[in-house]
């Protein structure tokens, strides 16, 4: 993922990322995989527009088994996972939340919080190591406070810490300049359709 310039365009991606999974979290779908291979850029108008794909090994909250893992199997992108998916734990939707955090760190500053070259050492990172402040690791680079606060926040260890619902998340951005407001369940009319697996997202 490259690092985003202006304040106002990060927030205004955030805003349309974070509304997808508004809709899938009203619709009970955990994605399990959100990083930015997943999101992608198209242009409307002059505007960057981002679509998030890809629930190919997406489940709903109300599924038989809510670990959604197997034995010894995690699935998700190792750089990208909550604790508790790292864990092999129940998850729900607040594991998208984490995942989309380390997304908007990565766009602050263009590294990801975790990263190791084993792929053990990074789930055990993001179980028990907090997450340097992207000002404090980067700071040569601009870093807004608000969405420095909103993706430390996304990236609490515990659920119960971070944002509870993607519609919360939306609130806590700031103004992009654009209006993206939560969808109201009796006005939603759109339909999730699975994205194609390995579709690439514009670098």
């Amino acid at each position: 993922v490259r690092r985003f310039h202006g304040d106002k365009t990060l927030s205004r991606i955030m805003r349309q990322v974070a509304s997808a999974l508004a809709l899938a979290q009203r619709q009970n779908i955990i994605h399990r995989d959100m990083k930015p291979h997943n999101i992608m850029l198209a242009t409307d108008g002059g505007h960057e527009v981002a679509k998030l794909l890809d629930f190919g090994i997406a489940k709903t909250f109300d599924d038989a088994s809510t670990q959604l893992t197997a034995t010894g199997f995690v699935l998700g992108t190792p750089q990208y996972m909550s604790p508790e998916q790292a864990a092999g734990r129940p998850i729900d939707g607040r594991s998208d939340l984490y995942s989309l955090g380390i997304i908007l760190y990565e766009m602050l500053i263009g590294e990801v919080p975790f990263n190791d070259p084993s792929t053990p050492a990074v789930l055990v990172k993001h179980l028990t190591e907090l997450p340097s402040p992207p000002s404090v690791r980067r700071p040569d680079v601009h870093v807004s406070p608000v969405l420095e606060a909103v993706a430390l926040r996304c990236l609490a260890k515990d659920p119960a810490d971070r944002f509870q619902t993607a519609d919360e998340l939306i609130v806590a951005l700031p103004d992009s300049g654009t209006v993206t407001r939560p969808i109201a369940a009796d006005q939603d009319r759109t339909v999730l359709l699975a994205g194609t697996p390995g579709t690439p997202s514009r670098p």
